[in-house]
């Protein structure tokens, strides 16, 4: 889906003019429950931007601490970033946010000029029903967590059970710009 943005940006050479409204049409074509926002962020400010309704979103990704990180791995390897599940503000809700670096003049061999991001705000649970992991027919039990750790331990991402599995196979994974397992 970010792709498409940057896609769009380079051959208009950095100009957006109509975004609400190619946004809104994605969105009503892509039908996919899980999307929340479609947003743009030129030079890492995000000024344009459809869903939810009523929230104003202009958010300097460089600046806010916890997003800078991110902001800046994407803008610095030119790799697309998924985060973890976050809860933001006002939702309750976790979310995971990819975030695509656009580039204006790139080719094959160079990245070109920052031009910003593509971002697209995806719902944790609405996102989850579309993996095989939530298929009643799985016959076993999981885990999936990221390998950030704070004083709890590793962000659990999803799980089947809460209960303690029992001979498990540790397997990582990569998810764009980071692992889970």
């Amino acid at each position: 889906y970010t792709a498409s943005w940057g896609h769009l940006i380079r051959q208009n050479h950095g100009e957006v003019s109509n975004f609400p409204e190619l946004a809104r049409k994605m969105y009503t074509e892509w039908n996919n429950p899980a999307i929340i926002s479609i947003r743009l962020a030129p030079d890492g400010i995000v000024n344009q931007y459809i869903y939810p309704k009523g929230e104003e979103v202009y958010i300097n990704l460089f600046e806010e601490a916890d997003r800078r990180k991110e902001a800046e791995y994407a803008r610095d390897t030119g790799e697309m970033t998924v985060s973890e599940p976050i809860r933001y503000y006002p939702r309750d809700d976790r979310e995971i946010v990819i975030r695509n670096p656009i580039f204006l003049n790139s080719g094959r061999k160079s990245r070109g000029e920052f031009w910003g991001f593509s971002i697209l705000i995806l719902d944790h649970e609405k996102m989850l029903k579309y993996t095989e992991l939530s298929s009643p027919n799985i016959l076993y039990d999981y885990k999936v967590q990221s390998r950030i750790e704070d004083e709890d331990g590793p962000h659990t991402i999803t799980e089947s059970d809460t209960a303690p599995l029992e001979d498990p196979v540790d397997y990582e994974f990569p998810v764009a710009n980071t692992m889970w397992r």
